[in-house]
Order: structure tokens, then C-alpha cells, then sequence
């Protein structure tokens, strides 16, 4: 049961950076000022509410979101990389590019998505 999760999960987030697809927005004047501003590495995951050890998951490689002073990001999973811009909301922030589209809810200092059914949990590095 374990190891079908783990396919599963790694389907989905797969399957998200291919799938959605967002305009992508221009940075916020204020984003310099966010406290979102920094690297985000996702740090957990849970799938109909067992949680998931995010490291086997993505087999040792790291899921990280760079969120850059001037309203750019950069995305990296294990496949490869994606640039996108993103602008804080009233809940946290919203990245968006050519191969994303994603709202990251702010959760007690953490950031968390949710991607077909999948949670994510990034921590500030």
C-alpha cells in the first residue's frame, strides 16, 4: 500500500507541473517587503490525510521554490526547473508561470499547497 502511494504522489506532482498552467502576473511592487521572500523547501506531504515522508517520495532529491525580491520564482523537483512570478495574497502567496499555477496557503509560518488531493508543507530555509 505504501509503495503505491508513493507512485501515486509522485503522479500527481508530476502531473501538476505539466498540466496547469497559469498567466503568469507581474511581480508586486511590495514583494521586496514580503516576508514570503526566501528559499522554500517542501518538508512534508500527506494524501487523504496519511502523512507522507516527503525524502522517499522524491527519492533524496529536494522540491524547492525560490521566491526572488523582484516578484520572480524559480521552481525545482526532481525533473528539471521552472521559472514563474508570484504575488503574495491575502492567505499567503500565488506562483504562477508556464508550467505552474499554484496557491500556497501560509499555516502557522509554513506554506501549503494542495495538488489533486495531495498536501505539501514548505519551510522557510
Amino acid at each position: 500500500m505504501k509503495k503505491a502511494l508513493i507512485v501515486v504522489f509522485c503522479m500527481i506532482v508530476s502531473l501538476a507541473f505539466v498540466s496547469l498552467t497559469g498567466c503568469g502576473d507581474s511581480g508586486d511592487a511590495s514583494a521586496a517587503d514580503s516576508p514570503y521572500v526566501g528559499t522554500w523547501k517542501a518538508t512534508g506531504a500527506s494524501f487523504q490525510d496519511e502523512e507522507v515522508d516527503i525524502n522517499e517520495v522524491l527519492e533524496g532529491n529536494d522540491f524547492i521554490i525560490d521566491l526572488h525580491d523582484d516578484g520572480t520564482a524559480t521552481v525545482s523537483d526532481p525533473d528539471g526547473g521552472s521559472d514563474a512570478t508570484w504575488v503574495e495574497t491575502k492567505n499567503g502567496v500565488k506562483v504562477t508561470g508556464d508550467e505552474i499555477n499554484m496557491k500556497f496557503k501560509d499555516n502557522d509560518g509554513k506554506l501549503e499547497c494542495k495538488i489533486l488531493g495531495v498536501h505539501m508543507f514548505f519551510e522557510k530555509q
